[in-house]
C-alpha cells in the first residue's frame, strides 16, 4: 500500500494509555502513514465516521450497534484488539456524556434505523384497492369491446326480443307469388336454352378435352376427387385420356363411362348417347 502521509513515531504504551481511545486510533493510523481516505477505502467505513471516531464527536455517530462494529473493524485494521477497543470506546462515551443526552443521540437513533421503519410500506385500505382493481377491469373490458366491435348487451337482450315479428318484417318475409312465377319462368327458359347438364366426378387423374355446341375444344386436367360441370344447348363431347377415370351424370341421370375410342381417346357424345329415359 502506498502511504501518502509521513510516518510519525509511536508513543509508548504508558503514553497511549493517557489519551482518549479516539486519539489512540488516530496516533496508530498516523504511525502507519495512512490517511483517512486510505483507511476508508480499505475498511469501507465512511470518512465522516472515521473522523467522528477519532475526534470522539459521538453525536455524529450512528447507533451503538453500528458504532461497536465500526470501531471493531477500525481497530482490527490498525492491528489491535478491535472488539476490546469498541467496548472501551462505548464505556468512555458513557462516562463523558450525561445519560439523557446519550439517550438522545444513540438510543433514539437506533429506533430511526429499525427495519420496520425502513421497510414499512405505505398503508392502503382494502376499499381503495378494490376500487382501483374494479376500475382496471372496467377499462380493460371497455377497451376490448371497442377494439373487437363486440356488443355485450346484445347477448342479454336476444332472449327478450318478441316472439312475434313486426308486421313490416312479416310482410317482407311472405313469399311473393309474382316473384315465384318469374323465377320459375327464368329457370325454365334457361333449361330450354341449355337442356344438357353434364357432371363429371373424377376417380383418378386424367386429361380431358371438351367441345360444347361445336365450339373449339378446351383441354382440362381432371383431378381425383374433384368435380367439373358443363351446360350445353345442343351437344357435349368429352375425350378422356384414362379409362374409367370419372363418374358421369347427364341431367342427374347416370351415364356409363365410354369404352370406344376416337382418335386414340375414350369419347362420350351427348345427346347421341343420352339414355332414352
Amino acid at each position: 500500500m502506498r502511504h501518502n502521509q509521513q510516518v510519525s513515531p509511536l508513543p509508548s504504551n504508558e503514553e497511549l494509555a493517557t489519551v482518549p481511545l479516539g486519539e489512540q486510533l488516530r496516533i496508530l493510523r498516523e504511525h502507519k502513514g495512512l490517511t483517512i481516505e486510505e483507511v476508508s477505502k480499505a475498511t469501507h467505513i465512511s470518512c465522516s465516521n472515521l473522523l467522528a471516531i477519532e475526534a470522539e464527536t459521538f453525536e455524529n455517530l450512528p447507533a451503538d450497534t453500528f458504532v461497536k462494529g465500526l470501531v471493531t473493524l477500525y481497530g482490527n485494521f490498525l492491528g489491535i484488539n478491535g472488539a476490546k477497543t469498541a467496548v472501551l470506546f462505548l464505556q468512555q462515551r458513557d462516562q463523558m456524556q450525561p445519560r439523557g443526552k446519550r439517550k438522545r443521540f444513540f438510543r433514539c437513533s437506533s429506533n430511526a434505523l429499525a427495519p420496520k421503519k425502513l421497510a414499512e410500506p405505505s398503508h392502503i385500505s382494502s376499499a381503495t384497492l378494490a376500487a382501483i382493481l374494479l376500475l382496471i377491469i372496467i377499462f380493460s373490458f371497455t377497451s376490448f369491446c371497442a377494439y373487437t366491435g363486440w356488443n355485450p348487451f346484445a347477448y342479454f337482450l336476444k332472449d327478450t326480443q318478441p316472439a312475434v315479428l313486426p308486421l313490416s318484417e312479416t310482410i317482407a318475409r311472405e313469399p311473393d307469388q309474382n316473384t315465384t312465377i318469374k323465377t320459375t319462368a327464368k329457370l325454365a327458359e334457361k333449361r330450354q336454352k341449355n337442356p344438357y347438364m353434364l357432371t363429371a366426378t373424377f376417380t383418378r387423374d386424367t386429361g380431358v378435352d371438351i367441345i360444347i355446341d361445336g365450339n373449339a375444344p378446351v383441354h382440362l386436367q381432371g383431378v381425383e376427387g374433384k368435380q367439373l360441370q358443363w351446360q350445353a344447348g345442343k351437344s357435349i363431347r368429352l375425350f378422356f385420356d384414362q379409362p374409367e377415370s370419372a363418374k358421369i351424370t347427364v341431367n342427374n341421370a347416370k351415364v356409363d363411362f365410354p369404352t370406344h375410342k376416337k382418335d386414340g381417346k375414350l369419347t362420350l357424345v351427348i345427346p347421341e348417347e343420352l339414355p332414352n329415359s
